[in-house]
C-alpha cells in the first residue's frame, strides 16, 4: 500500500473546489440521488477532511513516539557496560560475571535504529524497515530484563550504588518495554486511522471519489458536454489512490 498522502488530500480538495461550482449553480443543480445532493456533498467534505486531520495527528504522535523510544534507549549499551564493570565491587560468583558479560554482548551487538519519520507524509510504521527496527528494540529490552532477572536472584549481589539496585534497574526495564508499547500502539493507531480514511474515501459507490464523479456526470448530462459549466469543472480530479 502506497503512503503517500498527497493524493489524499487533493481528492478532498478538490471536492471542495466542486462543490463551490455547484453552489454557484443554484437551483440549477437538483439532482434525486441523495448522496449527490449539495447538503450531503458539503457532509461529506467535512467529513473527509476531519479524516484527513485525524490521520495527521495519528502520525504525528508516532513520530513524537520514535523519539520518545530513543531519548529512553539511549544510554543502554553505556549503562550497560557499568553495571557488568560494577560486579567486580560485589560479591556475586565469576559465574554470574561471566552471565553478565554474555547478556551486555548480546546488547552491544543490537543495531537497533530510529525509523526514517523526517517525511511524515511518507511515514509507513508498517514497513520492512519499521518491523526490523521493532525487532531489534524489542530484543534490546528482553536482553536488559535477562540482565535484571540474573542479578536479581545473583547470590552476593549486594551493591551499595543505588541506580545499580535491582529496583532501580527493574524501573528502568519498565519505562524501555513501555516505550516499545507506545510505539506498538502508535502503529496500530496509524493503520486503523488510514482504514478509517480510505473506507471513507474509495469506498465503492459510495466513497468521496465515486461520488464526486457521479456529481461531475449528473453536471455533464444536465448542462451538456460542451456546456461551460461542464468544461469548469470536468478538469477537477479524482482518483483513488489507496
Amino acid at each position: 500500500m502506497a503512503f503517500n498522502e498527497t493524493g489524499h488530500y487533493k481528492n478532498v480538495a478538490n471536492l471542495n473546489l466542486l462543490i463551490g461550482y455547484i453552489t454557484s449553480y443554484g437551483a440549477q443543480y437538483a439532482p434525486s440521488k441523495d448522496a449527490i445532493k449539495l447538503v450531503n456533498l458539503q457532509d461529506l467534505y467535512q467529513s473527509a477532511s476531519l479524516q484527513i486531520t485525524t490521520v495527521q495527528d495519528a502520525k504525528n504522535n508516532y513520530s513524537q513516539k520514535v523519539d520518545n523510544r530513543e531519548d529512553v534507549f539511549k544510554n543502554i549499551k553505556k549503562f550497560t557496560t557499568r553495571i557488568v564493570a560494577n560486579l567486580s565491587g560485589t560479591n556475586v560468583t565469576e559465574q554470574t560475571i561471566k552471565d553478565a558479560k554474555t547478556i551486555n554482548a548480546k546488547i552491544q551487538a543490537s543495531k537497533a535504529k530510529k525509523p526514517n519519520t523526517s517525511n511524515p507524509d511518507n511515514l509507513d510504521p508498517t514497513a520492512t524497515s519499521h518491523s526490523t527496527s521493532r525487532q531489534s528494540y524489542d530484543s534490546l529490552y528482553e536482553n536488559f530484563n535477562d540482565m535484571v532477572s540474573l542479578l536479581n536472584f545473583a547470590p552476593g549481589y549486594d551493591t551499595t550504588q543505588n541506580e545499580f539496585l535491582t529496583t532501580e534497574l527493574a524501573n528502568y526495564a519498565t519505562k524501555l518495554r513501555n516505550a516499545n508499547d507506545e510505539i506498538n500502539n502508535a502503529v496500530v493507531l496509524v493503520t486503523n486511522k488510514r482504514i478509517e480514511r480510505n473506507n471513507l474515501l474509495y469506498a465503492p459507490t459510495t466513497g468521496l471519489v465515486d461520488t464526486a464523479l457521479d456529481a461531475k456526470k449528473y453536471i455533464k448530462g444536465y448542462f451538456g458536454a460542451t456546456s461551460q459549466q461542464f468544461k469548469a469543472i470536468n478538469s477537477i480530479n479524482f482518483k483513488n489512490t489507496k
